[in-house]
């Protein structure tokens, strides 16, 4: 079953996640897994997806062997895992 990550989740993010209809959100690491044949679970992580890249955070998509398999600029249903990680700022 896929599997998002949303790391190191901000008070942002963890409203934008509970708005969504996300469960168990952490001030830390807070994970979400959907079943790809399930519309309703697709449709919860693709608005989390959608409105945390929107907020600057940068999406990865990583095999279950932990290899990653490079940027998400789209969400896709049937990635393995995402993980999502807020914008770095600094200069």
């Amino acid at each position: 079953m896929p599997e998002m990550t949303v790391a190191f989740a901000s008070p942002m993010a963890r409203k934008i996640l509970e708005e969504c209809g996300f469960k168990n959100i952490h001030a830390g690491d807070t994970k979400q897994r959907w079943d790809a044949d399930q519309p309703e679970e697709v449709a919860i992580a693709k608005d989390a997806f959608t409105r945390l890249t929107n907020q600057g955070f940068k999406a990865f998509r990583v095999d279950n062997d932990g290899d990653k398999d490079g940027k998400m600029d789209k969400f896709d249903p049937t990635a393995e895992a995402v993980i999502l990680v807020p914008p770095v700022a600094g200069g």
